[in-house]
Parts: C-alpha cells; sequence; structure tokens
C-alpha cells in the first residue's frame, strides 16, 4: 500500500480532541434546535413503519432504483398542456379575432 493511501485511510492530524467533543456533545445536548429536530425525526420514523422498514427502503431503492416509483401519466399531464392553460389560450385566440374582426368592420364601414 502507498503512503497516500494509508495516509488517506488513517488519521495522522486529528481534527477532534477531548474538549472538541464535549463542546460538541454539549451543544447537541443542549440546543433547542436540535432538540426540536430530534423530536420531527421521531414522529418521522413512528409514521413510516421505524428504523427497518426506512434501512430496507433506502437499500432497495440503491440497489433497483426509483424510476418505478415516478407516475408516468401525472408527469405527462405536468408537463403537457393542461385543460386550464389550454382554455385560456382559446380565450386570446378567440379575442384577437373578434378584435381583428371588429377593427377591420370599423376601417371599412368608415368613409
Amino acid at each position: 500500500m502507498s503512503t497516500e493511501t494509508e495516509r488517506m485511510l488513517s488519521y495522522f492530524d486529528p481534527c477532534f480532541d477531548a474538549a472538541k467533543v464535549k463542546e460538541c456533545f454539549s451543544e447537541v445536548l443542549n440546543n433547542e434546535v436540535y432538540a426540536k429536530n430530534v423530536t420531527k425525526l421521531q414522529s418521522l420514523i413512528r409514521r413510516s413503519g421505524g428504523r427497518d422498514l426506512a434501512i430496507k427502503t433506502v437499500e432497495n431503492t440503491a440497489a433497483v432504483g426509483f424510476d418505478h416509483l415516478i407516475d408516468k401519466n401525472s408527469l405527462r399531464v405536468y408537463h403537457g398542456w393542461n385543460s386550464c392553460l389550454w382554455c385560456m389560450f382559446l380565450f386570446v385566440l378567440i379575442g384577437v379575432f373578434a378584435t381583428l374582426g371588429v377593427f377591420t368592420g370599423l376601417y371599412f364601414t368608415a368613409e
């Protein structure tokens, strides 16, 4: 094994000492933001079936992929013209033709 690989796999220059570890742990234990986030995470875990199901889901997604989870029909609708946009397009088109008709009629009748 080369010395560069050995250096990457070991901690010659430690970035944590005992004081830094104590400071980080006390911050996690005493900060309310961390406590609130842990409570949210625990409720999500309970609702979703626990750690075992989460681990299985992550492993299955890594092995199989996630393309089968996407609903292709609804995705096609979102990327295409939806009915509201289509109706708005028709109203604008009818308005353009009606305006052209009115102004053309006024142009030829005005003397």
